[in-house]
């Protein structure tokens, strides 16, 4: 799904056909995804090229394995590209799950473009592949980079915030985890003119407690904001 924020009514549709409508190049269709939230991947044919290229975060998984005839295999997860082509986990793969770096870790993460196959890589944010060659190529940054003063910068990336989050709230009913970090109050801030259409949530787990900040927090902002649709999820 894309989400537009400066027209939050907009439809996956509506997008596409703008997208398609002024662009005259592979570059052009690409630039004007630039502002543009969601999370998705889009196979873009235009004239000789065929290219695939995800969100800017890439939150919309890529993976890809080029075969010895040189076609392009796409997957969102690398164990399909595993299980159909009989791949088995690499020894770098072993060897990283097996270090301190990512036996300590709750949640993991795979450097790079890396993956537990050899054969299968997963496309990166800012990246396309080139499904006629198989080669990957950044596309973004492409130019030097605008400088804005800290007050510019917060407002023009908080009316982002704002219209990407009132455009999901067109789209679809929300739910709001929110705990006493400031990424979480910052998201919660821009949502505050459809806070009580959302579900807020807290999740008590681990060691914590009513008292613990990351529970008693989000409470007293929910008594604050007077928010019927507060929930706490025992989840110990």
């Amino acid at each position: 799904f894309l989400l537009d924020p400066e027209s939050p009514a907009a439809s996956d549709e509506e997008i596409l056909k703008r997208l398609c409508q002024n662009s005259k190049s592979v570059e052009d269709f690409i630039e004007l995804t630039a502002g543009l939230g969601g999370r998705w991947a889009i196979l873009l044919k235009f004239g000789p090229s065929f290219i695939v290229f995800t969100d800017a975060a890439a939150t919309r998984s890529v993976f890809y394995h080029v075969d010895q005839n040189q076609r392009v295999w796409l997957a969102t997860q690398p164990g399909l590209l595993a299980e159909k082509f009989g791949f088995t986990e690499s020894e770098e793969s072993k060897e990283f799950r097996a270090s301190p770096e990512f036996t300590r870790k709750v949640e993991v993460w795979w450097p790079g473009e890396s993956t537990p196959f050899a054969e299968v890589k997963q496309l990166l944010p800012n990246h396309l592949l080139d499904l006629g060659t198989g080669k990957v190529k950044r596309y973004w940054p492409n130019k030097p980079l605008s400088q804005y003063s800290l007050q510019d910068g917060v407002q023009v990336a908080g009316n982002i915030l704002k219209g990407v989050l009132a455009a999901a709230h067109q789209r679809y009913p929300l739910a709001m985890s929110l705990s006493s970090g400031l990424d979480s109050r910052t998201v919660f801030a821009a949502c505050k003119d459809f806070a009580g259409d959302m579900l807020v949530f807290n999740m008590k787990y681990r060691n914590y407690t009513d008292e613990s900040d990351d529970v008693r927090v989000p409470a007293q902002m929910a008594q604050t904001l007077k928010l019927n649709n507060y929930k706490v999820f025992d989840c110990r």
